[in-house]
């Protein structure tokens, strides 16, 4: 949990450059994929720890919600520098680019706009579990451990995540998430959830 800790609180405050020679290290990889749960095409980038392609080893795997070339940079460098030192273990970083981040990070539509899509938070989490998780373990040397980042509205997703689709990570990470959500819902509904699921070998860093 200290590790989780350590890793959350100091996502901002490590930055990398994407590499433009053949010669330079190569931060992270772009990655596409045809989503049918979604119909439509999603974009990711993947960073895996330094060593991996001289390596046999297999790493655990952090989903970074609101991927751009920052969010890669911060938390791939963050990551990087924090196991140099034996603080967390090396991880494989996948960020995934948002599309319609209103529609896929919140769990409930929002009656006040009926127009803006919204609520789609299950199918999102459906793309992630059958879709991006297979391709990513087809492709990369993966451990069975995943951890689940994401702020504010995103981090509306990860809580969600944890509560209603506990069985799909094995940490999770909600920094600020918006919890006023849907008259909050959550506040109302967290403790009867959570005596449902089984927290058994699960983190949550709320």
């Amino acid at each position: 949990m200290k590790r989780v800790i350590i890793i959350t609180l100091s996502l901002f405050l490590s930055s990398h450059i994407f590499s433009q020679n053949t010669d330079d290290i190569i931060l992270a990889k772009r990655i596409r994929i045809q989503s049918t749960v979604l119909n439509e095409e999603r974009t990711i980038f993947v960073s895996t720890p330094t060593g991996y392609n001289e390596s046999t080893d297999a790493y655990p795997v952090l989903y970074v919600l609101d991927g751009s070339e920052n969010a890669i940079r911060f938390t791939s460098g963050l990551i990087s520098n924090l196991s140099a030192v034996a603080l967390c273990p090396k991880m494989i970083v996948v960020a995934i680019i948002n599309t319609d981040r209103f529609r896929d990070m919140t769990p409930t539509p929002y009656d006040r706009d009926p127009n803006r899509p919204s609520g789609g938070a299950d199918k999102f989490l459906q793309f992630m579990e059958t879709e991006l998780f297979p391709t990513i373990e087809k492709e990369y040397r993966t451990l069975p451990y995943k951890l689940f980042k994401g702020h504010s509205a995103s981090g509306l997703c990860v809580t969600h995540a944890f509560l209603s689709h506990n069985h799909m990570f094995n940490s999770y990470i909600a920094i600020s998430p918006s919890m006023f959500w849907d008259s909050n819902l959550f506040s109302k509904t967290a403790e009867e959830r959570l005596n449902e699921i089984n927290l058994k070998h699960k983190h949550f860093y709320f």
